[in-house]
């Protein structure tokens, strides 16, 4: 069911007259960026990205908002294996003891695990960089072969 509203989300920002490229590269960005291991910035940084790109807005914080479970899943893992790869400090806290931490010393949290944080933030610009371009050709693959037979049914 939800594959089918998403099917017809997609279908109907084809029907608005979004390219199957711009729409990919919405998809693309939106993923992406959508996963940066630094919560309560993806939804800024989706909206300087449409502006930059001129991609659709709500396209683009649709995926951000799909995507945001992948951030919470892979936020702790960014930031240990960040903090082990580039880091001499060493990251050993569940999300819950970090957010007990934010509420507690906000200021104190965010500079304790600033460079844990760049660490992990380096780390997905690195995997970002391998898994950009992929999700774009398969999305834009899709996306076309979508328009296309639209095309012919219209």
């Amino acid at each position: 069911m939800a594959f089918k509203r998403i099917g017809d989300k997609i279908i109907s920002f084809l029907k608005q007259g979004i390219s199957p490229k711009k729409l990919a590269l919405t998809l693309s960005i939106g993923f992406c960026l959508g996963t940066i291991p630094l919560l309560g910035s993806t939804f800024l940084l989706c909206t300087a990205a449409a502006f930059m790109f001129r991609l659709n807005l709500p396209a683009i914080q649709a995926v951000n908002y799909a995507v945001y479970p992948l951030q919470l899943i892979f936020y702790i893992p960014f930031l240990k294996a960040g903090a082990s790869l580039f880091s001499e400090q060493r990251f050993n806290y569940s999300l819950m003891q970090i957010v007990n931490m934010l509420s507690e010393d906000l200021p104190g949290t965010i500079y304790r695990f600033f460079w844990i944080n760049m660490s992990a933030i380096l780390l997905w610009l690195i995997i970002t960089a391998l898994i950009a371009v992929p999700i774009y050709l398969i999305a834009n693959s899709i996306f076309t072969g979508i328009a296309l037979k639209m095309q012919k049914t219209d």
